[in-house]
């Protein structure tokens, strides 16, 4: 199957849902969600929002989903995209659930990030949503408590 790419369709994205099996499905170009802010504000908790829309962080040890042994996908806050399966998921020891694979790669975007004084790679849901700041001298994932949602089947 030869889809457009999505840089031929700003406003769209190549992604992959969960199948019935929870295994990814074929690739699918659909649009990007667009909201304003005062639209995520409404949709999103204050820490969700501060987290995905505002570029924050939470801090370390965060609770919810660290400790979460439930199988399942952890999607998106945002847009409901399955970003990482319970499977993949290890004990980073950072404070934040670590994943060494995403449920899809076409789901997952990345971006540079010298906020910091040092070269970060930022990873985002395909949403353009942030889920995690990964450092390129460890290699460990590090998505934020409120940027996925809890595992569901």
């Amino acid at each position: 199957m030869n889809l457009p790419t999505s840089s031929s369709f700003p406003a769209h994205v190549v992604v992959r849902f969960a199948g019935p099996d929870d295994k990814p499905t074929e690739p699918r170009l659909v649009a990007k969600v667009v909201k304003s802010d005062s639209e995520w504000q409404r949709l999103l908790t204050l820490e969700q929002y501060r987290v995905t829309r505002a570029k924050g962080t939470e801090p370390a040890f965060c609770g919810g989903l660290l400790d979460n042994k439930e199988p399942g996908i952890y999607r998106c806050v945002c847009c409901s995209l399955p970003l990482f399966s319970s499977d993949s998921k290890f004990e980073s020891g950072t404070g934040w659930p670590g994943f060494f694979r995403p449920f899809a790669p076409e789901n997952i975007a990345e971006r540079t990030d010298r906020s910091l004084r040092m070269r970060r790679v930022e990873i985002l849901c395909a949403c353009v949503t942030p889920i995690s700041a990964m450092s390129s001298q460890t290699g460990l994932s590090r998505p934020d408590c409120a940027t996925a949602s809890i595992p569901q089947r």
